[in-house]
């Protein structure tokens, strides 16, 4: 053993010590927080992430396109058909955002 041994361990267990105080008071904050505020945990699934919405997005445009194809060769509606309602929609969507 060298002669500052004992006093390096001394000064760890001061860190140890200070260390420990710091920790319990977050954890006392965090207590008094949810006890105030509730608990912030949501319920139901989380958020898909931004690049499950684009390509879900892109899968139902597409499938929308395809609906409108088998629609218009099997003589249900007409392409006059389809552009009136793609303008209603649009104004529908105007009338919205106003």
């Amino acid at each position: 053993m060298t002669k500052h041994d004992a006093s390096v361990q001394k000064n760890n267990f001061k860190k140890v010590k200070l260390h420990k105080k710091k920790r319990m008071e977050t954890k006392n904050q965090k207590k008094v927080f949810t006890l105030q505020h509730g608990s912030k945990k949501t319920v139901g699934p989380p958020r898909a992430s931004k690049k499950k919405v684009r390509r879900d997005t892109k899968r139902a445009q597409k499938n929308a396109k395809y609906e409108q194809e088998q629609l218009l060769k099997s003589g249900l509606i007409t392409q006059e058909d389809i552009d009136q309602l793609q303008e209603q929609q649009d104004m529908e969507d105007a009338a919205n955002e106003e």
